[in-house]
């Protein structure tokens, strides 16, 4: 069974730092007043990776608020759908984020940042797949087809470098990073709930993304994104 206090806390907690947020960009606004500010304060992106991502595929959209040459705030929100047909027969959801990014260089010559994001996602699922007693060798003789029902929370802390390339007033932000998330996967709708889903011979991000968990893991954030400069 999921632990809603967990998602609870952490929603408040996202809720208070959107808040905090919003009240330092008033505040810094007007106490900035005539000072250097970039040519263009705000930006809206896109990420087309998104669209084919194999496990977690969805709509993503930013809105990135700079405030000046050094510092920016970013707001993502990601409509999860069933995009591939490959892994799922159903698959709905959200995520939301919130990036706080350090620019390097000036905001005029394409600058590298370095961005921390707290993220939280919820996701339902369905899917098929061969249970057992997890050993993959035992398709053959005791591993049995089943169809399946899932749900899925996860929340952790992104460390992120990356560049943005300015052409005029369209932007390409490209990133790599570092990152640790909490998820947890619980199954319902199964023949044998004791039974665990088949392992692969080898590392598969299918399986990984599927199977019932309540761990702490490694989180490696790569994408681009295509922006406008307003």
């Amino acid at each position: 069974m999921l632990r809603p206090i967990v998602s609870i806390k952490f929603m408040k907690i996202i809720n208070r730092v959107i808040q905090i947020i919003f009240i330092t960009l008033f505040m810094t606004s007007n106490a900035q007043k005539g000072g250097y500010f970039p040519k263009f304060k705000n930006n809206v992106k896109f990420s087309p990776v998104k669209l084919i991502d194999i496990v977690n595929p969805g709509f993503e959209f930013g809105y990135e608020r700079y405030y000046s040459h050094k510092f920016s705030t970013q707001i993502n929100i990601t409509k999860l759908e069933r995009l591939n047909p490959f892994y799922y027969s159903e698959y709905s959801g959200y995520k939301v984020s919130i990036q706080q990014n350090f620019f390097v260089e000036k905001l005029d010559v394409h600058p590298i940042y370095l961005g921390i994001e707290p993220f939280f996602w919820k996701a339902d699922f369905k899917s098929v797949g061969y249970f057992g007693k997890g050993d993959y060798f035992d398709t053959l003789n005791y591993n049995y087809f089943d169809s399946f029902s899932a749900k899925k929370i996860v929340f952790g802390l992104n460390l992120k470098i990356g560049i943005q390339l300015n052409f005029k007033r369209f932007l390409i932000d490209a990133y790599c990073g570092l990152g640790l998330k909490r998820r947890t996967i619980v199954h319902y709708d199964r023949i044998n709930p004791i039974d665990v889903l088949e392992p692969p011979r080898h590392f598969n991000a299918p399986y990984e993304a599927m199977k019932e968990t309540n761990d702490l893991v490694f989180n490696l954030p790569c994408s681009i994104k295509l922006g406008f400069l307003f």
